[in-house]
């Protein structure tokens, strides 16, 4: 009988622990990741309410972090969050009665997600998009990037890559839109003098220069520059026509 007793009592650990590590599994096959990123043009600083929660207190910390997010210095935060529909509120900084936008975001289990917020604190706009991250090798010698236009009230825009390299997905960038990610190799500038990649924003409609940006896609003091690479960043284009701004960010994933 006391053999029989501790195979019933070792039988249900089992099925205790498989069904804790199947709920386990569960949980982290529904999380999604999402990227809030402040592109407001007047530096308005924003709070981003998530599920509708209460209290707005600005002079709060939120899990540890800043309650508000300032558009030319800190720009991004990332989040790991149950997939569904979640409710985002976003708050300008003093206002915590009536919210910039309010939205309703669909994240699928897995996915990756950006939230941009771009125009102004008094017309603002919205760009909600899924991320496909092409997948590439450090070893390739790729940078992975994309550009988004939050340009107000002007002319779409082409970027092109200096070097010749193919950027027909960038030929015409509206506002308030983003490119897909390029590709492109660095393999012939791989000397830490070369650490520069230029880029050229021309008015897509007059083909007039706009600006060159000049992104530095590696480090110049360190030899190995593998942690630079296969990286997808997200270049923002702000500031105004004849005062072209760049940022570059790259989004923590959250999974």
């Amino acid at each position: 009988m006391k053999n029989k007793n501790c195979s019933l009592v070792f039988l249900i650990a089992i099925i205790i622990a498989m069904i804790s590590c199947k709920k386990e599994k569960e949980i982290i096959s529904e999380t999604s990741s999402l990227t809030i990123v402040n592109c407001l043009s007047d530096a308005t600083f924003i709070f981003p309410q998530l599920y509708n929660s209460s209290n707005i207190d600005f002079s709060k910390e939120i899990n540890g972090m800043p309650p508000a997010l300032l558009s030319d210095v800190e720009m991004m935060r990332g989040y790991g969050l149950r997939s569904g529909i979640v409710p985002l509120k976003v708050f300008g900084y003093p206002d915590k009665e009536k919210p910039l936008s309010n939205n309703l975001l669909n994240l699928e289990a897995g996915g990756i997600y950006s939230f941009f917020l771009s125009g102004t604190k008094l017309d603002p706009d919205t760009l909600f998009v899924k991320d496909e991250l092409p997948v590439t090798d450090p070893s390739d010698s790729l940078i992975v990037i994309r550009f988004i236009n939050t340009l107000k009230n002007f002319n779409a825009i082409r970027v092109k890559a200096v070097g010749g390299q193919a950027t027909t997905k960038m030929d015409h960038l509206a506002y308030n839109q983003i490119s897909p990610y390029q590709v492109l190799s660095v393999s012939k500038l791989k000397h830490k003098d070369d650490a520069h990649f230029n880029f050229e924003i021309y008015d897509a409609v007059t083909g007039d220069l706009l600006s060159i940006y000049d992104y530095i896609w590696s480090s110049t003091t360190q030899s190995d520059n593998t942690n630079y690479l296969s990286k997808a960043v997200t270049i923002i284009i702000t500031g105004s026509p004849t005062a072209l701004k760049f940022v570059a960010i790259t989004p923590n994933l959250y999974h």
